[in-house]
Order: C-alpha cells, then sequence, then structure tokens
C-alpha cells in the first residue's frame, strides 16, 4: 500500500511539473513581459511557477558593474502549509552540499598529523578487504573509491524507485557492510559520484578522532567559523521540505 501511494505520488509530481514548466514558459512571452514589466527576473519566475510550495534566497549581480551584488529575499511562502513564515534566518535542509564539510574535515586532520590520506577502510573501520576494505580516503574524497552511488541493497532499491521520504533511514554502517560484502565494490580509479562513499568517510573521520562526524564538523568547521546556525538536527526555525506533488516529507538522516 505504502509503494503504491508513493508511486501515485511521483506520478502527480511528475505531472505536476510539466505544468509548472508550461508557466515558466509561458512567464517570457510578450504579454507576460508586460504585465510584470522589462526585465523579469529569473528568480520572480522560478517562484511564480512553485506556486504555494516554495520560496528562494538568490544573489542576483547587477549587469552593469561586475561588483554590483545584490541580494534578493522572498518571504512569501509559509510552504504553503501553516507554520512559520520564511525568513532570513530559516534553516534549509543542503543535501550534498554537506559534502563540502566533510570533504573539509581529512585536509584539517591531514595537516594536524592525525591521519594519512592513504589510511584505509579497513583500519579505520574494519571493513573487509572484499567489501572495500583497502579504500583510501584520498580515494572516498575524490569519488574515485570505486563505490556505487547508494548501498547496493534491495531496500535502498525500494526506496529508489518508489519516491521513499527517507531513503537512508535504517541504513547503517552494519547494513552497508553485509551489502557491500554480498556486492563487492568496483575496482578504485575512475570517477564514479558516491553518496556511499561519503557517508563512509564521514564514518571512517569520526573513528579516527574518536568522535562523532556531528562533533566532528562542528568542532573542525562550524564553531571556528562561527556558523552556529548549522547543524544536523532540525530545530523550530527549520524550513519543512516537500516532495514533487508538493506533500511535506521527513528530514533525511
Amino acid at each position: 500500500m505504502h509503494n503504491a501511494a508513493s508511486v501515485g505520488v511521483w506520478l502527480y509530481g511528475r505531472a505536476r511539473r510539466v505544468v509548472q514548466e508550461r508557466r515558466y514558459r509561458a512567464l517570457g512571452t510578450p504579454g507576460e513581459r508586460r504585465a510584470h514589466g522589462p526585465g523579469l527576473p529569473l528568480a520572480v519566475r522560478a517562484m511564480t511557477v512553485t506556486g504555494s510550495v516554495g520560496c528562494a534566497a538568490v544573489l542576483v549581480r547587477g549587469r552593469d558593474e561586475p561588483a554590483d551584488l545584490r541580494a534578493g529575499h522572498s518571504a512569501s511562502g509559509r510552504s504553503g502549509r501553516p507554520g512559520p513564515a520564511i525568513t532570513p534566518d530559516t534553516r534549509f535542509e543542503i543535501g550534498s552540499v554537506t559534502k563540502i564539510f566533510t570533504g573539509l574535515v581529512p585536509a584539517d586532520m591531514v595537516v594536524r598529523g592525525q591521519t594519512e590520506l592513504d589510511a584505509t577502510l579497513g583500519t579505520l573501520i574494519g571493513l573487509p578487504a572484499r567489501a572495500g576494505g583497502l579504500i583510501t580516503l584520498r580515494s572516498l574524497a575524490t569519488h574515485n573509491s570505486g563505490l556505487p552511488r547508494l548501498a547496493p541493497s534491495l531496500r535502498m532499491k525500494a526506496h529508489a524507485l518508489t519516491a521513499h521520504p527517507d531513503p537512508y533511514r535504517d541504513i547503517d554502517l552494519a547494513h552497508v557492510i553485509a551489502a557491500l560484502t554480498r556486492n563487492p565494490p568496483a575496482e578504485p580509479g575512475a570517477f564514479r559520484y558516491s553518496n556511499l562513499g561519503y557517508q563512509l568517510l564521514g564514518t571512517a573521520l569520526a573513528a579516527a578522532a574518536g568522535t562523532t562526524w556531528s562533533d566532528l564538523v562542528w568542532q573542525r568547521i562550524c564553531r571556528p567559523l562561527g556558523l552556529t546556525a548549522t547543524g544536523i538536527e532540525p530545530d523550530r526555525s527549520t524550513a519543512r521540505g516537500h516532495d514533487p506533488a508538493g506533500l511535506p516529507v521527513p528530514y533525511w538522516d
């Protein structure tokens, strides 16, 4: 029943996207430009097609002066449902931008002499050789580890195919080790973008430092840079995400 509902949501989302794209293109017609004035900003067009679900914080560069930067902010939405209005202090999930944080940590730890880029997953977290134990921190950080994008398991594939609201739920290290033992990764060397690789990179770095990944990122990056509103736990100021059909979804873990 859950999978059927997820497929229905996905199909509705695809249809809604087609409508949005048509509205977006229509805003570029002469009639719409006359209605909205000359030079209709791209950000305005983007926010218009999202309807009641969506908000944007946009950095706009002036055309005449390359150094003329103006910050544009929209506080027009409440994600389409009752709740706190979007403000400059609203927190958002940043998805794969998290990899920037994880990728900075090994550089910091190597400079401090606390690990080496050629340290392996077998040494740091006990990953068996067959499951990728010879993979190094260097290859993980550069997406050359041979690991797939996601953990190779039926559960993960089912989540991806049915638009599961949190595809990473219950995918812990023991599950990943078992999955990689059954489905060994490819030989390291070729570029292959991998979310799984960065999950294992964060786990290995935390093990090397004797702490958790979240504490490691806080200690090495967020606290020194004064990023006091950055963290892994949502709070009252965190915006709720939505799926392509406009329905609220859980935070990704």
